[in-house]
C-alpha cells in the first residue's frame, strides 16, 4: 500500500479512464499527492489507513457501486465533510439530487477541463469545514490558472451547491438577485506575449483587487478564461450597475507591471437583474440566469470593451 507524503494535500482517485486520469493529474499536478484506486473495497481500505484531503470518483468505473461507496466513505472517521467529487456525463436534476443525497458534494462533467476541475477543487476545499491544516494549504493553490483554451472549449460555470444554495436563502421579494459576469479583455492576446507565470500572477492581483471591491455578502467566482461571476443577493439593478461602474474603473485604473512590457488591464461586463420564480426551485432557474448573463457579457463585448450590458429584470 502506497504511502502519501506528510506534509501535501493528498486526494484519492478511482478512475478507470486514462483520458480522465490525465486530466486530473494534469490539473491537480504540484498541488496534491494523487493516489490511483481501481476498485471501492481498495478504495475503503486505503481510507482506514490515510487521511484524504479530496476524494474524485468516476462514476463509470464504479457502475452501480459509487452510491453505496460514497454513504459507506462518510461514515469513516474524518470523512463527514471532506470534499467527494463525482465524474459524471448525465448531470440532470433528478441524477444530481440522488447523488447529493448519497454524499456527493459536487460533479466533474465529461469530457474533463483540466481548468475547471482545478476551480472545483478549489472552491469546494475552501467552502468545506476542514481542520486547519488543510485551510492554510488551499492558499497555495488559489492563484488562477492563466492556460492557453481552444476556441471550441464551451465555456462552464463553475458554482457550487453552496453558492445557490445561500443566493436563494438570501432572496427577498420584490428585491432581485444580480449576477455580473466580468471578462478580462484581450487575455487571448496576452497570451501570445507573457509567459503562463506572469498570467497567472496578473490574474492573482485582479482577484485580489475585486475581492476587496466586493461585499462580505456578494460571492465572488472565478471562471475560466479569465472571467468572475459575482452574484449580489438582495441589491437593485441601479446599485448594482453603480458597484459595477466602480468594479471597471477601479480595475482599469491598475497597470500590472511585466516583461516585455506593463500589461494595462481592462473588463468587459454584462449584467442581469432577476426575480426569482417563488413557485420554481432556484436550482431549475439558475443555468437560465447563467446563460442571460453570458449573453450579456457577449453583447458588451461586441459593443466594445469596458461595456456594462444590461438585461432588464426577468424572471423567465
Amino acid at each position: 500500500m502506497k504511502h502519501p507524503a506528510a506534509a501535501s494535500l493528498i486526494a484519492l482517485v478511482v478512475v478507470a479512464d486514462p483520458v480522465k486520469s490525465s486530466a486530473i493529474k494534469k490539473a491537480l499536478k504540484g498541488t496534491f499527492s494523487l493516489f490511483e484506486i481501481e476498485d471501492s473495497f481498495s478504495a475503503v481500505d486505503w481510507l482506514k489507513h490515510f487521511q484524504a484531503s479530496l476524494i474524485i470518483l468516476e462514476e463509470d468505473a464504479l457502475t452501480k457501486t459509487w452510491p453505496l461507496l460514497v454513504q459507506h466513505i462518510r461514515k469513516l472517521p474524518g470523512y463527514s465533510h471532506i470534499p467527494i467529487l463525482l465524474i459524471s456525463g448525465k448531470l440532470g436534476k433528478a441524477f444530481s439530487t440522488q447523488a447529493l443525497s448519497h454524499g456527493i458534494t459536487d460533479f466533474l462533467l465529461s469530457p474533463l477541463d483540466p481548468d475547471e476541475i482545478y476551480r472545483r477543487v478549489l472552491v469546494n476545499l475552501r467552502s468545506s469545514p476542514v481542520h486547519k491544516r488543510i485551510s492554510l494549504l488551499t492558499k497555495k493553490i488559489a492563484r488562477p490558472l492563466a492556460r492557453k483554451y481552444p476556441p471550441s472549449l464551451p465555456q462552464r460555470f463553475l458554482v457550487t451547491e453552496e453558492v445557490i444554495k445561500q443566493a436563494s436563502l438570501s432572496h427577498t421579494p420584490h428585491m432581485p438577485q444580480v449576477l455580473i459576469m466580468i471578462e478580462i479583455d484581450r487575455f487571448q492576446e496576452m497570451q501570445e506575449v507573457y509567459s503562463e507565470d506572469t498570467l497567472a500572477q496578473m490574474l492573482d492581483t485582479v482577484s485580489s483587487l475585486l475581492q476587496s471591491l466586493v461585499r462580505k455578502q456578494d460571492f465572488l467566482l472565478p471562471q475560466a478564461k479569465a472571467r468572475y461571476l459575482l452574484i449580489l443577493p438582495r441589491t437593485s439593478q441601479r446599485a448594482a450597475i453603480a458597484m459595477a461602474e466602480t468594479i471597471r474603473k477601479e480595475v482599469e485604473a491598475q497597470t500590472f507591471p511585466a516583461e516585455p512590457f506593463p500589461i494595462p488591464i481592462t473588463l468587459s461586463l454584462g449584467l442581469i437583474a432577476f426575480d426569482a420564480d417563488p413557485k420554481r426551485s432556484i436550482y431549475d432557474q439558475f443555468d437560465a440566469f447563467l446563460g442571460k448573463v453570458d449573453r450579456a457579457l457577449a453583447k458588451a463585448k461586441e459593443k466594445g470593451n469596458t461595456l456594462i450590458a444590461i438585461k432588464k429584470r426577468d424572471s423567465s
